[in-house]
């Protein structure tokens, strides 16, 4: 009952969003930016219970709804200041899931709409899991994890506050437990063989995410230069590679700091990512929003609705 309410009332507030003049009129001179992370219609546990998941069918009708309203813009452009078009739009993923090169990108293609996958590649090229999953897991499952993250007193959820130092000391005294469960819980991420297989693509790009999956809060300033450098080393193997970067998590405050901004800046980025604030009105700032949608989102006012709610949240 409570969640139809919610859905009604998206679906009103994005109603009143889409029949608003006013709103549309500004919209126009913003860039939009959306964020997915994997497409598939039989979603990991990990990706379902987050809202990170879309079926093939909730991302085409998604998709279909951002051509039909927006420019959607090569992410070229943004390293290039290049002017942007009216009602512009940048479609981007994180993480490297499977099913958003396996599914996703032969959708994007047929409708000729480019995209920036940013990427953790660590666990790309590893084959092990990426730190937010593995926490998750770990923390779910695993008495001896938990307990140590208990008896550290550190703040939950883990896997924002956790740091390379305090993982690694449980590895050396535990190991790594039920490797190929947490691997399944968190969903098959892309093989190199699929990313080189894109690269090169006129619509395929990829971008840095850090190197694995921490939280840029909850690492010293040397270590969030060493991620962003490891991954950048990755990333240069392939001829897509942009230097746009996205924030792990996403959030202001929660995620990073303006410190943090300020080092990614230092390290080369031309541009970076948050996970709100998606509808930008100055595309030239170094830092932009982006607008997260999931499955709830069942039609073009429930989509207005995410737009809307982006476009108002305060700077």
């Amino acid at each position: 009952m409570v969640t139809s309410f919610k859905s009604l009332l998206k679906y009103c507030l994005g109603f009143i969003y889409r029949m608003n003049p006013l709103f549309r009129f500004r919209l126009r001179s913003r860039l939009t930016v959306f964020v997915f992370h994997e497409v598939s219609d039989s979603p990991s546990e990990f990706t379902r219970e987050y809202g990170l998941s879309l079926t093939l069918s909730q991302f085409k009708q998604q998709v279909k709804w951002i051509s039909d309203n927006f420019s959607v813009i090569n992410p070229e452009r943004l390293v290039a200041n290049a002017r942007l078009p009216n009602n512009a739009a940048l479609i981007t993923f994180d993480d490297g899931f499977a099913g958003a090169f396996k599914n996703a990108y032969p959708i994007l293609d047929r409708l000729d709409m480019p995209s920036v996958m940013f990427m953790n590649m660590q666990p790309q090229i590893t084959r092990l899991p990426m730190l937010s999953a593995l926490v998750i897991y770990l923390m779910n499952n695993c008495v001896n994890f938990r307990e140590y993250i208990n008896n550290l007193g550190l703040k939950k959820p883990a896997y924002l506050s956790i740091t390379p130092e305090i993982m690694e000391r449980f590895k050396k005294i535990h190991g790594l437990p039920e490797l190929s469960k947490i691997i399944e819980f968190q969903g098959d991420l892309v093989d190199s063989e699929t990313m080189a297989f894109w690269d090169g693509c006129s619509n395929v790009y990829y971008g840095n995410h850090l190197y694995d999956h921490w939280n840029a809060a909850a690492l010293s300033q040397e270590e969030l230069k060493e991620q962003y450098r490891l991954n950048e080393l990755a990333l240069d193997h392939y001829d897509s590679s942009l230097k746009l970067f996205a924030f792990t998590n996403g959030k202001p405050e929660i995620c990073f700091s303006q410190e943090d901004i300020e080092t990614i800046f230092k390290m080369g980025a031309k541009r970076v990512f948050s996970t709100v604030h998606g509808v930008n009105k100055n595309s030239d700032t170094f830092l932009l929003g982006r607008v997260f949608s999931d499955g709830l989102d069942v039609s073009s006012n429930h989509l207005w609705c995410r737009v809307g709610l982006s476009y108002s949240e305060k700077k």
